[in-house]
């Protein structure tokens, strides 16, 4: 699996590279070789504005002109000749021999007449007096038969690039609130537009490209990048980020990789390396704070809680981590009116008035048990001698009223027809007429009898069955102890 792999990225890389070799191929082949003369040589662009490196003219293995570090503009043209051209010729004599041009050390174009040594021809024979124009429909050099004049202006010079003076001074990853921060380290203002940056998140090779365009940074201020929600991109909280600052000419200025970010802390840099800080300094000099607020870095280089300061009056309780106050000695408490001080406490408690006793209103007396008023009972006529309503007596245990039971006995109404009075109840009952009730009674006792005399039976069977359980259980023990009783 690992061979495959390693084999799909081969094949990876491969493409493109190629890709990347066609695409500046594609760019050079739009500058051409348009024009030669024995003293002079003009190229043509016929492309895109082509930033480069170095232009040189080659024969016979000499550097005959150069041109260093410019812009080849769009649809122009660049003169080489010994003097009034963008680049000076060092040879007069061009067509004498074969010429090369080389872009960035890349040969893009040749001009090889017949009569001189080379293998590839594209011009006829020809002598140091003759003007070649380049056919560009048949890609090939014609002796001209008219005056030419030779263009030139079309190299324009690369504009300051400032992106060296920039630095990456702080970045927010694991946060809501995800931001870039560059710093401009120059004395001047400076523009970006050539400046870019790259960040790589995770474990994806395709990075994210920042393009700055017209945007400036005063002296020794500072850019934030945001990257919140309504941004698509957004950094790796917790896995790897690389971040890569870079030039006009798409080379690395400075290179930071960063992983393990902490929750809602900052990565500043100290101009040496990079640390964690629990203080953002967003658009500010950089603050290294190791420690959360409320701690401090101590002599063993770990973050310790700050002592709570107390106010005047008070101290601080380590066990509880609060301010208690501070109980002055020889400082008698004071109580108000009502209070005393009770030293056991330290507290104040109510005093106690003993309440006068009132006396009780006119029909009551005071009870010496529950010190409450109660209502006097009549001295002058006693409950006992009260009368009772007619039809009640006085019940000497409660001496209250309760109603004769028996002491007018009414007259005991005649029951109606198939009922008769129950002497117990003196309540009237149905009369069962049953000539057999007698025997039905007999023979339900009978049945009664019979049904207990069978329970005591079975109880004594199951004892019977459990004595012969156990002895069956148990006959070896019992033979045993009889043996050994007759030896």
């Amino acid at each position: 699996m690992k061979i495959f792999r390693i084999i799909f990225l081969s094949i990876l890389l491969t493409l493109f590279l190629g890709f990347l070799n066609k695409t500046q191929a594609l760019n050079t082949q739009n500058i051409l070789i348009s024009k030669v003369s024995n003293s002079m040589l003009e190229i043509s662009n016929f492309g895109e504005d082509f930033q480069f490196s170095k232009i040189e003219i080659i024969q016979n293995s000499q550097n005959i002109g150069e041109i260093s570090n410019g812009i080849f503009l769009k649809k122009s043209q660049i003169l080489f000749s010994e003097k009034d051209g963008d680049g000076q010729i060092l040879s007069q004599d061009l067509l004498s021999e074969q010429i090369e041009l080389k872009i960035d050390g890349k040969k893009v174009d040749f001009l090889c007449a017949e009569n001189m040594k080379c293998e590839e021809k594209n011009a006829p024979e020809i002598t140091k007096d003759d003007i070649l124009i380049r056919n560009f429909n048949k890609d090939i050099f014609e002796i001209s038969q008219k005056k030419v004049n030779f263009k030139h202006g079309g190299l324009a010079e690369i504009e300051e690039d400032f992106c060296e003076n920039l630095q990456i001074s702080e970045v927010l990853i694991n946060s809501n609130e995800q931001f870039l921060e560059l710093k401009n380290t120059k004395n001047q203002k400076i523009s970006l537009k050539k400046c870019g940056i790259e960040i790589y998140t995770g474990n994806n090779k395709d990075p994210q490209k920042i393009d700055f365009k017209d945007i400036e940074i005063l002296p020794n201020d500072f850019l934030i990048i945001n990257f919140n929600s309504e941004n698509s991109f957004k950094f790796s909280k917790t896995g790897n980020n690389k971040i890569i600052l870079l030039n006009s000419k798409n080379q690395e200025i400075q290179s930071v990789e960063l992983k393990g970010s902490k929750k809602n802390l900052s990565w500043i840099f100290d101009g040496k390396e990079w640390k964690q800080s629990f203080k953002i300094t967003k658009n500010s000099e950089n603050i290294l704070q190791v420690c959360e607020d409320g701690f401090f870095l101590n002599a063993e280089n770990h973050c310790e809680k700050n002592k709570k300061t107390c106010q005047a009056g008070y101290f601080l309780n380590e066990e509880t981590d609060r301010c208690n106050k501070i109980k002055e000695e020889n400082q008698e408490k004071k109580c108000e009116n009502g209070y005393f001080l009770n030293l056991e406490t330290n507290r104040c408690n109510k005093i106690l008035v003993e309440k006068a006793i009132l006396e009780c209103r006119e029909g009551y007396e005071r009870n010496l048990e529950t010190n409450r008023c109660r209502k006097i009972s009549s001295t002058i006529v006693s409950k006992k001698d009260v009368l009772c309503a007619p039809g009640y007596t006085r019940n000497p245990e409660t001496n209250r009223c309760r109603k004769n039971s028996n002491e007018v006995k009414k007259e005991l109404a005649h029951c109606k027809d198939g009922y008769e009075r129950n002497e117990e109840t003196n309540r009237c009952r149905k009369v069962v007429k049953n000539s057999g009730a007698s025997d039905d009674v007999k023979k339900d006792e009978e049945k009664s009898k019979q049904a207990e005399f069978t329970g005591w039976w079975i109880i004594a069977v199951v004892i019977l069955v459990f004595l012969a359980i156990l002895f069956f259980e148990f006959r070896k023990d019992i033979f045993a102890k009889f043996s050994k009783g007759k030896k």
